[in-house]
Order: C-alpha cells, then sequence, then structure tokens
C-alpha cells in the first residue's frame, strides 16, 4: 500500500507527497513525536469527557517540548495570566473545533484570532512556539508552524537552514490555518486511508496532514540510515523520497538533488523508481 498526497504550494502549483506510510512510521519512531501522539490523544479524550481545554492549557505549554518547542517556562508562566490567559482562552473557543467549523468562522472571530496571536506573539519564538501549544489542543485546525512548514506551504519566509529559525511573523498565522484546512478537505479520502493504516496511535486526518507536512518540509533532513530521505528532482518531477546512501552524496539535505548530477547508476535507477511511485502509486 502506498498513498499520496497532492498539496497546493505557493511555489510548487501541485506537489506530490509519496510514500506516506512509510514516512509515518519513521516519524513515529521518533520518541518525542510519539510522546507528543500520545498525549494530544489523551488531550482529546479528556475533552470528550468534560474537562475544559482551558483546563488543559498548562500541561499543554510542557507538553509542546516534546516537539522542540523553544519557548521556556517562564514565557509559558506570562501566558498563563492576565491578558495573554485571556487571548488563549478565546483562541481555544474558536480554534477548538474541527476542520470544516474553522472554514465557516466569520469575520469577526478571524479578527478576534488575529489580534490574540499578536498579543502572544514575541520576536524570540515566532508562531511557532504558540503553534506547538494549540496544536496539541486544537489538532484539527492548528499545524505546527516551523519556519519550514510556513516556507513549504506559503512561500512567505526564506527556507531555513537550522530548525531554530522563527521569522514567520503573526501576520501568517490565519494563512497558515487557512492553507491547512484546504489542504485536509482536498485530500480528506487519502487521509482517512492513513488514518486506517496508522495504528501506532490513532489520529484523525488533519493530524496525519500536520505529521506529513513536518517531514516533507524538515523531518526528512535528520532521518539517517537506510533509506535516506532527500529531496530529489527528475526532469519537473520532485519529491521526497527514500534513496541509497552514498558518500558522494551532499551531507547537507537541504538543497535538492538532480537525479542526472549523480554519478551512480544503481542511486539513479531507484530514485527515478521512487519519483515514479510518488507520482504514480501502485493501486
Amino acid at each position: 500500500m502506498s498513498t499520496t498526497l497532492t498539496l497546493k504550494r505557493t511555489s510548487y502549483p501541485t506537489w506530490h507527497c509519496g510514500f506516506c506510510e512509510d514516512k509515518l512510521v519513521v516519524r513515529g519512531q521518533l520518541p518525542g513525536a510519539s510522546i507528543f501522539d500520545r498525549s494530544v490523544r489523551a488531550f482529546r479524550e479528556a475533552h470528550a469527557a468534560g474537562v475544559s481545554l482551558q483546563t488543559l492549557l498548562p500541561p499543554a505549554t510542557s507538553g509542546s517540548w516534546m516537539v522542540n518547542n523553544k519557548v521556556p517556562s517562564p514565557q509559558f508562566q506570562q501566558w498563563l495570566q492576565g491578558p495573554s490567559l485571556a487571548s488563549l482562552e478565546r483562541l481555544l473557543d474558536i480554534l477548538g473545533g474541527d476542520t470544516a467549523q474553522w472554514r465557516t468562522r466569520t469575520q469577526e472571530e478571524r479578527a478576534t484570532v488575529e489580534e490574540a496571536i499578536k498579543t502572544l506573539w514575541t520576536p524570540n519564538y515566532g508562531i511557532v512556539g504558540i503553534s506547538k501549544v494549540l496544536a496539541m489542543l486544537c489538532p484539527d485546525v492548528v499545524p505546527l508552524m516551523d519556519d519550514a512548514a510556513c516556507w513549504f506551504a506559503l512561500d512567505i519566509v526564506p527556507c531555513p537552514k537550522t530548525a531554530s529559525t522563527a521569522q514567520a511573523g503573526p501576520e501568517v498565522f490565519l494563512q497558515m490555518l487557512d492553507w491547512f484546512t484546504s489542504q485536509v478537505e482536498a485530500n480528506l479520502e487519502a487521509l482517512q486511508q492513513l488514518a486506517d493504516f496508522y495504528e501506532e496511535c490513532p489520529m484523525s486526518p488533519a493530524q496525519l496532514l500536520d505529521r506529513l507536512l513536518w517531514f516533507e518540509s524538515w523531518g526528512y533532513h535528520i532521518m539517517q540510515g537506510a533509506p535516506l530521505w532527500r529531496w530529489v528532482r527528475d526532469g519537473e518531477r520532485e519529491g521526497i523520497i527514500p534513496v541509497i546512501p552514498l558518500t558522494e552524496l551532499p551531507k547537507t539535505a537541504h538543497d535538492c538533488l538532480d537525479v542526472g548530477e549523480i554519478e551512480h547508476e544503481e542511486w539513479q535507477e531507484k530514485a527515478q523508481l521512487a519519483i515514479e511511485l510518488t507520482y504514480h502509486p501502485p493501486g
């Protein structure tokens, strides 16, 4: 079984995200990612049992460290009191529904979200720090907004070279929500198939897209061993695919590799096959 999503990107009209099952399994083996998924699941169950999202907010702040939130505890403490807490609670009221609900929010509600994010935003931590807390409690609407994800989706910040970059400002938040929820709806059938497949921790279609967004935009960089995952181009087709480890490959995974520039016949053949399977997965 191999599922491909087709994502609309600002800089790449139709991006094919292939090998989705493999990517989810590899990501799920990362300790922080696994604990994050289980924590979000526990928050869902607690909320379904009647615990308010506002009550779950304090443990969600520290839980966000499982996905490398750079926001420190003093900043969390500030967020959990006074005007900042009021802003967070307003956000939970509006963002706590499902993907379809966000798509029907009024202009007034959108303006409330925008103002709340401006209140919480700091230049040191950008919107990514806020998103990693909200994604624990509102996982069907809020993706992780690392700069890499914002670049991948909207091409609104430069492609980052480190995971600590946080240039995306508060004006990006609504744009990312709109992009994310639209792509969930556009790929809903395929995402539901992935939800049926992935047994490590039950997740909704939106959550699975968020995990794949991370993998496509940044996660593949840090995957070591065999296979390696690289951004590869074959003619006009590109994708994040598994490749044979070679000593002659560039040490950095940030740049796109052109199949024709890697002088290794087996590597080229396997990479071309992987690109073909990305665009035309077996039925």
